[in-house]
């Protein structure tokens, strides 16, 4: 037998056809039946698609072994993306089950379902709240990465408050999603985060810090004086990406530190900022 006919059942809106293909060997044709049941808005699709979503992540290179693909099946990662688009189409009525799936072990799956609830917007943005709170730690992770996404400003509090979670992959992405948000509220707490136990936080805050751009210059400048030296040199690699002027001289006095680590960030801080003003 050939392979399904996807256009033909979008156009017959054979639904029960498009969730059947979700299953099929072919990535072609579980994308192009994702992509059909999102442009139809099949609401009955919703545990189906999030089914096929945790699948085809997982063979991707997730936590999870393969269960049910093919040994050919090649390594895709358009076919989650098509769904993650598919129930975003759906909207509000996917939310409840893509809030269940935040909890999901496999970060690859908690992503997706945050980026599916990331584009429904102000509808979920209080679930997604309430997610933040969550006594899971990976919905509260996956929850910070959706609200990033959104870049809602009514989220910077929460957010703030969540940076210093104790877990430290919630603290980590909490301090991105602040950098996507890009408010001058956050530089404090993003300047803490620099003190972090956890290497993956502190680089988080310089991204965020990097990310908020000139609002950030004042504290980080400050920052060069710290007592810890990781946030020194964090904080210079910061005004290094941000790229302005005025911490050149305040980076040149950090070019005499103690710690060598700080001493070559603050140098190459330095090579970065004249480079984009020799630009």
């Amino acid at each position: 037998m050939g392979e399904p006919n996807i256009e033909r059942m979008r156009k017959r809106r054979d639904t029960k056809g498009l969730v059947k293909a979700l299953k099929h060997e072919n990535w072609h044709v579980r994308e192009g039946a994702a992509r059909a049941l999102g442009e139809l808005g099949a609401t009955e699709a919703v545990e189906p698609l999030i089914e096929a979503m945790l699948e085809d992540n997982r063979w991707e290179g997730g936590s999870c072994a393969p269960t049910q693909r093919t040994s050919y099946a090649p390594r895709i990662v358009e076919v989650p993306r098509v769904i993650v688009e598919a129930l975003a189409e759906i909207g509000k009525p996917a939310a409840g089950a893509l809030i269940q799936t935040l909890q999901d072990k496999d970060f690859m799956v908690r992503k997706g379902a945050a980026l599916a609830l990331s584009k429904m917007g102000e509808p979920v943005i209080e679930l997604l709240f309430q997610a933040l709170k969550s006594e899971i730690w990976q919905s509260r992770e996956a929850a910070a990465i959706a609200l990033g996404k959104m870049g809602q400003i009514s989220a910077v509090e929460p957010l703030i408050n969540a940076t210093r979670d104790k877990v430290w992959p919630v603290r980590e992405q909490s301090a991105k999603a602040l950098g996507q948000i890009k408010d001058a509220r956050a530089v404090e707490p993003l300047i803490q985060a620099l003190k972090d136990d956890y290497e993956k936080v502190r680089d988080g805050a310089v991204v965020a810090l990097t990310g908020i751009g000139k609002p950030a210059i004042e504290l980080l400048v400050h920052a060069l004086n710290d007592d810890n030296w990781q946030v020194r040199q964090r904080a210079a690699i910061a005004l290094g990406q941000i790229g302005d002027s005025i911490a050149t001289q305040p980076l040149i006095e950090l070019c005499r530190d103690e710690n060598e680590w700080v001493r070559s960030s603050a140098m190459d801080a330095l090579g970065k900022i004249r480079g984009r003003n020799r630009g």
